[in-house]
């Protein structure tokens, strides 16, 4: 019987631990941590850059020094180099932004899709709306809602 006892409160303990962990992860992490939903329409990180640089010429891509096989875009602001915030693991990049989690199943880092990346462009005012529609497969679906809600309002001001 001190068995059965053991194993009740380990559960019991599992279950605590994981009701306390629940306020660390993310709402639909699960769609998050899968690789193949976030997947979309993937791109080659060169023709983002490229495409970036269609819109903005002025912009420019940097390796990370801080996190190797990284890069981001930069641009001049009052004479000096200044980071846009938007950055994206070299190689391909998937459309979807997507996360990676420890064993507790807690979010320890992201990696930006390609949208997260001209979300963070539109945000600085380093491009538009209407000339990136014209370069990139932005389409509407289910999986972009996000993305149309977070671009809304930077639409309707370029």
């Amino acid at each position: 019987m001190p068995e059965l006892k053991y194993n009740e409160t380990i559960a019991k303990l599992w279950e605590q631990t994981d009701n306390e962990l629940e306020r660390e992860r993310l709402p639909d992490q699960e769609n998050w941590k899968n690789a193949d939903r976030q997947r979309g329409l993937p791109m080659d990180s060169n023709d983002l850059i490229r495409r970036v640089r269609v819109l903005n010429p002025l912009l420019w891509a940097e390796d990370s020094r801080n996190c190797p096989g990284h890069a981001g875009f930069y641009f001049t602001d009052n004479g000096q180099r200044a980071f846009s915030g938007a950055h994206f693991k070299k190689g391909i990049v998937f459309e979807f932004s997507r996360i990676y989690v420890d064993a507790a199943d807690r979010p320890v880092a992201v990696e930006y899709g390609w949208r997260e990346v001209l979300h963070r462009l539109l945000k600085k005012k380093l491009i538009k709306w209407k000339q990136m529609v014209k370069v990139f497969p932005i389409y509407n679906s289910v999986r972009s809602e996000p993305f149309e809600r977070q671009t809304q309002q930077l639409k309707e001001q370029t």
